[in-house]
């Protein structure tokens, strides 16, 4: 490019490399060279922005590759971008939706997980049936109860359970039987009497 500055200003030829060395060049200012005549501009494959490149590359003039996006600032529909032209979409095995990805995901803090704050106990099931989203295991306690009667934070923790007993019509042995729920211990004592008859 047409330059007057010295050559050490943009390289560094003590070490062999004569390539422009970035650590000087403000990230804000990348396209005042990159702009496809001065310097080779983003390619056409690029995510449409106008923003700096620094904005979401961390080691702009070394490694491209490594991008951290912050979405806070994004006002279009994900799919907007997320159209796996310009950017990755949904993964193959994702549910069939027409929703925004908002509606389930929060992008703004990179957890792509599904959000379950907003879905109600007791429509666990009509996505946890084994066709949209993993169903309760073989093993669960056989039960046509919400989720959320047992699981006091369905979504997030499986193993904070509080079973309300108070429910409970069948005899105790019918789930306390090793096999679905923990039966007697061990060091409990002979005994055939139901077990509300002491406990």
């Amino acid at each position: 490019i047409q330059a007057s500055d010295s050559c050490q200003t943009c390289h560094n030829p003590q070490n062999g490399d004569f390539g422009f060395v970035h650590t000087d060049a403000s990230s804000g200012i990348c396209k005042d060279c990159h702009n496809g005549s001065i310097a080779t501009e983003k390619p056409e494959e690029h995510l449409p922005t106008s923003a700096n490149c620094g904005s979401c590359h961390t080691k702009p003039g070394e490694e491209w590759s490594s991008v951290s996006m912050d979405h806070s600032a994004v006002s279009v529909a994900c799919s907007k971008c997320h159209n796996d032209s310009i950017a990755p979409g949904k993964p193959d095995g994702h549910i069939q939706a027409s929703d925004s990805c908002q509606t389930c995901h929060n992008p703004q803090n990179g957890d792509f997980g599904f959000v379950h704050t907003d879905a109600s106990s007791g429509i666990c099931k009509d996505c946890h049936n084994g066709s949209i989203a993993t169903e309760k295991p073989e093993e669960h306690l056989p039960t046509s109860a919400n989720c959320g009667s047992c699981h006091t934070k369905p979504g997030e923790e499986w193993s904070s359970v509080s079973m309300d007993h108070s429910a409970v019509s069948v005899a105790c042995s019918k789930c306390h039987n090793d096999s679905i729920a923990p039966g007697k211990p061990d060091g409990h004592i002979q005994a055939s009497d139901s077990c509300q008859t002491c406990h």
